[in-house]
């Protein structure tokens, strides 16, 4: 997931690109994997709940499910969710 990464670094310095289809699809293939897809910064994970078919956002003892639209727009749109650096 280094390309999700570097693809939600540099939106942060540019937020004005339009990026949110290419996540959307990076976010879509993370679905097949059971890894996490990045740490949190400063604490907690996401990954995916094939059970559920939501992703999971795990910051201390709380979980956040979330439909895959939803944590795009979170982590574009409201800046919620920054991967560590």
């Amino acid at each position: 997931m280094n390309r999700l990464n570097k693809l939600l670094l540099d939106y942060s310095y540019d937020p004005g690109r339009i990026v949110w289809g290419e996540v959307f699809h990076l976010f879509h293939l993370a679905k097949k994997s059971a890894l996490p897809l990045y740490e949190l910064d400063p604490s907690g994970d996401i990954i995916y709940d094939p059970a559920r078919r939501m992703f999971v956002v795990r910051v201390l003892e709380v979980h956040i499910h979330l439909k895959d639209y939803e944590l795009v727009d979170a982590v574009l749109y409201q800046g919620s969710f920054r991967p560590k650096k």
